[in-house]
């Protein structure tokens, strides 16, 4: 039964993988254990490749993925733009 990893999770994993040398099998199995779900270390290799990416997002606990927008100045343009018509109760389709 496969299972995605909440981005807190895999932020989770990665400090504790800071706290100390720890192998991915053992790291592994303490997620496995912690979060009730079978992890493998191949998830966990994916999951320290990204770590410097993973612990510097400020991305919500509950999302599952993470995607860097294409165009970063538009999406914060447009971002400013959809709270300002929320503010003015404007129904946007």
């Amino acid at each position: 039964m496969r299972s995605e990893l909440t981005m807190a999770e895999r932020i989770q994993i990665c400090r504790h993988h800071e706290g100390g040398r720890i192998t991915n099998k053992a790291l592994s199995l303490w997620a496995s254990e912690k979060m009730g779900k079978p992890i493998s270390e191949m998830t966990i290799s994916r999951i320290l490749k990204r770590k410097i990416e993973l612990l510097g997002s400020d991305v919500g606990s509950n999302r599952k993925h993470y995607r860097k927008p294409e165009c970063p100045n538009l999406e914060s343009i447009l971002y400013s733009w959809f709270l300002t018509m929320q503010e003015a109760n404007v129904t946007i389709s």
